[in-house]
């Protein structure tokens, strides 16, 4: 439920949240001292004493720690958007909204992120069709955390108007170019 508040996402994309909800909780949640790990009187056992600062994920993984980004669910970034036609003119980086990251057997990250387009989700599909798995090196987080589908949501609750999608435009971003200078 907090995910689908803080994103501004409607109820029925509780389904792209629950992969989020859970993985995030695997990385963040203290490991649970499993009964075998302590002595008759509910101590901890010197052999387990390294599992009481670790994370379940930690725990899983010999103790190291989570290697993906850290980014709330929801949150506006822009990724290389390989799906774009081949002989377009469209630019090939494309606003989307981070979903989390793509979790395969072994409960094993191999920097691959998802996320969803950002023009389908305006368009109100919110099924796994939006949905990209994007090498993280592909994808760029502003500075700002900002959530769209939050922002559009305080906007109809101020002006008392009936919810709408975002704008159909994101923010514009501030490219990392300079202008090159003019020849003279």
């Amino acid at each position: 439920r907090a995910c689908i508040l803080q994103s501004g996402f409607p109820p029925g994309g509780w389904d792209l949240a629950l992969p989020y909800a859970a993985t995030s909780y695997t990385i963040t949640a203290p490991a649970p001292l499993l009964p075998h790990e302590l002595d008759a009187a509910g101590n901890l056992l010197a052999s387990y004493s390294g599992k009481q600062n670790q994370t379940c994920w930690m725990a899983h993984h010999g103790g190291e720690d989570f290697s993906g980004p850290l980014e709330p669910f929801g949150r506006l970034c822009y990724y290389y958007n390989r799906w774009s036609l081949p002989n377009s003119v469209s630019p090939t980086t494309s606003a989307g909204l981070f979903l989390g990251w793509r979790i395969d057997s072994g409960l094993r990250y191999r920097n691959t992120l998802l996320i969803a387009d950002y023009n389908r989700l305006r368009r109100g599909d919110f099924s796994l069709k939006s949905v990209r798995e994007v090498p993280f090196k592909e994808v760029f987080f502003p500075d700002e955390a900002e959530f769209p589908f939050a922002i559009a949501r305080q906007e109809a609750l101020r002006t008392m108007k009936p919810l709408a999608a975002p704008s159909e435009r994101p923010p514009p971003l501030d490219l990392p170019f300079e202008e090159s200078p003019s020849a003279s």
